[in-house]
Formats: C-alpha cells, structure tokens, sequence
C-alpha cells in the first residue's frame, strides 16, 4: 500500500523522541498493551533505532511483539524481542541474505530456507510467510514444526465461495483485488493470537480473510465472514 499512498511528511526529532518515550512508558507500565503491531513502512524521521528501542521495552508475559515489515527493520529483529515475524516471500529473502550474504535464494526450498534462517538468527519463535496464491509457510521453532497453507484458487471457485452470488465489479469474472490482503491477513492473525488461538489456525484464518478481501473490488481490506469461512474450509494446512 506504500507504493499507492507514500509516505508521511518527516516527523521531526523532538516529536520522535516523545513519542518513543511514551511508547516505552506504556510497554512498562501495568496497563500494558497485549500486542504491539509493527507494520507497514516506518514514515521518515522514525529511525530503526527508536522501533529497536521500543520494543526492547516491551514485557515478555504481557505484550505479544508481531511484526508485518521488512524497511529497516534489522535492527527491531536483533532485539530477540520480536515474537511473531510475517512477510512475503521476497521480504523474507532479502532479510535472509543480509542475515548471509551466501544465501541460495535460488533453491527450491529456498522460502522454508530463509524462514528457518531468520527464526534462527533472530530468535523469532513464528515466522509466517506469504507468497500470493502460491502456498504460504509458517515455522515454529518452539514446537521444531514447519506447515504450509495450500490456499484455493479463487478463479476457480469463485462461484462456489460467492454462493453463486453475481459480482458486478465493472471488470468482469476474471478479477481480483488483492490491495491490502496482507493487512487483512495480519489484522485476523494477530487478533485471534491475542483471543488464544493456536498460531496455525489464526495464520490460516488470516489467509482465509485475505484471500476473501481479493474478491471484493472495493474498497481494500473488506472481506465477505462467510466466504472467508469456505475458503478456511478447503484450505490445506500441511505438517512438512
């Protein structure tokens, strides 16, 4: 979505080091947050260093660190802090090759690779990886488990999932909006975490609801409850 919108004006310093001030006042405190959200493109004049601080702040048995980001966010992943870690498939390449630069992003595995590479490297117990309606993969190192997620084809089986509805988008059967499915994948994900789920069923619930947000033309990071349901149903989450 940055590419569309782009970037806010630069936030000056003093107004930085407030904010990451409060920011660690409240990781702190007894109210502290559940989670902490880092996503998307820090806006200029927000360093790494002030994210890498904030979230060294954060406390382990009460604030969940998930992180949706790969602009500068090296030195967030060298706190150890960060909980859950999820991207796309070339972002996690290129965090893998700056991790080491001999990485075979080349290999056919390579996305497995490179996930268990950074969940090693940076101490990131889940890593969850997108690649668009190829299959996505999610490592869990505490469990020493890695699983993919064979998402449906939604072409295929549009009709099914819309229950047969008609879809008067302007640009025909063949479309698909995927602008913001990632934030709608991270925004279920990381909600149903916080509610308790098991980490592979609130990514495949994220998957389900981004991939449902692709069928709704307009406007981004809407999805259909019912149709993200049928496409949980016939998503394939596999042990490898």
């Amino acid at each position: 979505m940055t590419e569309l919108v782009g970037l806010s004006e630069p936030i000056e310093e003093r107004v930085a080091e407030q904010y990451e001030k409060q920011a660690i006042e409240l990781l702190k405190s007894e109210s502290a947050p559940m989670a902490l959200a880092l996503c998307g493109s820090s806006p200029p004049g927000l360093n790494p260093s002030c994210m890498a601080n904030i979230v060294s702040s954060r406390q382990r048995n009460k604030t969940v660190v998930f992180v949706d980001s790969a602009s500068g966010i090296l030195p967030v992943l060298q706190t150890g802090c960060v909980d859950i870690l999820k991207i796309n498939s070339d972002e996690i390449t290129a965090i893998a090759k700056r991790f080491d630069p001999q990485f075979d992003a080349s290999a056919k595995d390579h996305i497995v690779s490179a996930a268990l590479l950074v969940s090693k490297t940076a101490y990131v117990n889940i890593v969850a990886v997108t690649d668009g309606p190829s299959k996505a993969y999610l490592v869990d190192s505490q469990k020493d488990q890695v699983y993919s997620f064979a998402i449906p084809d939604l072409l295929a089986n549009k009709q099914h999932l819309l229950d047969g509805k008609p879809q008067d988008d302007g640009f025909g059967s063949l479309t698909l909006n995927p602008l913001g499915a990632g934030d709608t994948c991270s925004a279920v994900m990381l909600n149903l975490v916080v509610d308790g789920h098991e980490i592979v069923e609130a990514f495949a619930q994220g998957l389900a609801a981004a991939s449902a947000s692709c069928l709704v033309p307009m406007p981004n990071c809407v999805f259909d409850k019912q149709v993200s349901k049928r496409i949980r149903d016939m998503l394939l989450v596999t042990p490898i």
